[in-house]
């Protein structure tokens, strides 16, 4: 049987073990024999390898680093667990079985041609919590559960001003400035206002905030957050976050990136990518508890559907 991509890419990682974004970038386009991608799909497979835990990204995000086995614990779903990570399936199928887990995989996006790269998503069950505990002392994995996660994602505060950073250099590209209204960065001459700025430096793409004169160093995610939050710029809600109660469905505007780590524990909570829908991503199996908690970290008002 021919190998499938997905196998090819996670033997590769796997082997690997860390590297730069420009290898794991060549790495997806010699296994797909070097088809015309677009960039934006190579980032949305990284992303996608990131989110549901195969990898981490290193802090200046031009590396990253394949990550272990996790056993992630789902929100909500009397049990039902995730085996994440870099692993042989068959060997922990084996030893699953042994701790009497039931187990299915299922495809990690909607999107056919990022579902081609993923490895599918593995689901198991035991018959008991205990089982969970015997099973992670028996193979070493990584433990992780979501809910607890999350919540202490809004217990530590983290959408604050906290790194004073020297400001960009105007000689090493253009500087742009976030628009709240649109949701989009524009060019401008100097950064001698309050606001949200980028810039690209040495190739990668670098984040600030200026407030009253003093620079701070952020992020593509966190960054537009905590600009409406300590900017008082008032905004419609609705353009940026909202939750359907029927369906456990959280939606966020596709204009705006989120925080890495909320990202991560949001695709966490089903295990599947988030269906793109017309101007919007969607995560499902997101508990009205959990959107709670969401909405608490980002510092924005609960908009709800029935």
């Amino acid at each position: 049987m021919p190998v499938l991509e997905s196998e090819a890419l996670m033997v590769w990682i796997a082997n690997k073990k860390r590297g730069s974004v420009y290898e794991l970038k060549q790495c997806i386009r010699w296994i797909a024999r070097w088809a015309d991608f677009e960039d934006s799909f190579i980032w949305s497979l990284i992303n996608g390898l990131e989110n549901l835990g195969y990898i981490r990204r290193t802090s200046t995000y031009d590396g990253w680093e394949a990550i272990g086995q996790q056993l992630v614990i789902i929100p909500g779903r009397d049990g039902l667990a995730l085996l994440t990570g870099c692993f042989s399936r068959e060997v922990a199928v084996e030893a699953g079985d042994a701790h009497g887990f039931w187990s299915t995989c299922f495809p990690a996006s909607t999107d056919s041609q990022i579902a081609r790269f993923l490895p599918k998503t593995m689901y198991v069950e035991a018959p008991e919590i205990r089982g969970y505990v015997d099973y992670q002392r028996a193979t070493g994995c990584g433990f992780v559960d979501v809910e607890i996660e999350l919540a202490l994602l809004a217990a530590n505060n983290g959408l604050h001003l906290t790194n004073i950073a020297a400001p960009p250099r105007y000689d090493t590209g253009t500087l742009e400035r976030f628009e709240l209204g649109n949701l989009s960065y524009a060019a401008c001459h100097h950064g001698d206002s309050n606001g949200l700025y980028r810039q690209r430096v040495n190739g990668l793409l670098r984040y600030w905030i200026q407030s009253d004169g003093i620079w701070y160093q952020t992020d593509r995610g966190i960054g537009p957050w905590l600009w409406r939050s300590v900017s008082g710029d008032s905004h419609e809600e609705r353009r940026l976050v909202w939750y359907w109660e029927k369906t456990e469905s959280l939606y966020f505007n596709q204009k705006i990136a989120l925080p890495a780590k909320l990202e991560q524990l949001l695709t966490l909570c089903s295990g599947l990518l988030p269906i793109e829908e017309p101007n919007a991503r969607r995560f499902d199996n997101i508990s009205s508890s959990l959107s709670k908690i969401v909405f608490e970290y980002l510092k924005v008002d609960p908009v709800k559907g029935i």
